[in-house]
């Protein structure tokens, strides 16, 4: 047996046991993931849609971070992540929550009390117990320790389960009613360029740019006043300098007036 109809099982069985009311999931696939230490390495597993970490110095302090889009002031009840290991000498010893406007700052860090190490396809839920933060945008990092270069570490989807899911993944609230303005981008995953769709009902002075994880604008596509109506931009995988970015999630924001809209994107190169 595969791992994806086990991994499917799981991932089943969890959202079947999600509290339907004030309680809500969101889940996030293995291709928001990124490295953020020089020493990983980051491929795709097969036939497994896993994100496979490996290192070239075996050790601690390697770390790997995921962007979440979240509903701005909502209460992060817990966070379930699903991985494997190669071998249950290396292991997951952390996770880290920081927003997006301040990276390098922890909003909470979790020490597990149990460091992570099976070497079999599981998911396992932690409490959190966290406000998101005005736009909603959190990275999650993780904690990787390495005992051999020969190991690796997968991970699968993570979900978060949110309480009080009234605000919109903007910063503000929303009615129901009210539509989105802006659009999926197309293709996505995308390389080595998409297309954005946003809709105006009314002429108005707009931002369109596009963010990495750690909250660094890499390119504005549009900046100034827009008519009404439906528009389609593109963008080219490049920063305003026209350097091209590295693979990864990134996110697309549209402000109008004090309206702040944000899809995810992959880039995968």
């Amino acid at each position: 047996m595969t791992k994806i109809p086990r991994t499917a099982v799981l991932f089943a069985l969890l959202l079947l046991a999600a509290p339907a009311l004030a309680q809500q999931w969101h889940w996030f696939g293995p291709y928001n993931f990124h490295e953020a230490s020089t020493n990983l390495s980051m491929n795709y597993g097969s036939p497994s849609p896993a994100a496979r970490f490996t290192t070239s110095a075996a050790g601690d302090l390697q770390w790997a971070y995921m962007g979440l889009d979240l509903p701005a002031g909502a209460m992060i009840d817990s966070v379930t992540l699903c991985y494997e290991l190669s071998t249950t000498s290396t292991f997951i010893s952390t996770l880290r929550f920081s927003d997006m406007d301040a990276p390098d700052v922890a909003m909470v860090m979790l020490d597990l009390p149990s460091d992570l190490h099976s070497p079999t396809p599981v998911c396992v839920t932690q409490p959190v117990g966290l406000t998101t933060p005005q736009r909603g945008l959190l990275n999650l990092g993780l904690r990787l320790n390495f005992a051999s270069t020969a190991h690796y570490v997968e991970i699968g989807a993570v979900g978060v389960l949110v309480s009080n899911d009234a605000a919109s993944s903007t910063g503000e609230r929303i009615a129901p009613t009210q539509p989105r303005l802006l659009g999926r981008n197309a293709p996505n995953p995308f390389n080595p360029g998409t297309r954005i769709e946003f809709e105006l009902p009314a002429a108005a002075d707009i931002a369109l740019e596009i963010y990495n994880v750690k909250g660094e604008r890499v390119a504005t596509l549009l900046d100034g006043v827009t008519p009404a109506g439906r528009h389609h931009v593109a963008w080219n995988g490049r920063d305003d300098a026209g350097q091209e970015q590295a693979s990864g999630v990134y996110l697309t924001r549209l402000t109008v007036g004090d309206r702040v809209e944000t899809r995810r994107m992959s880039l995968v190169r």
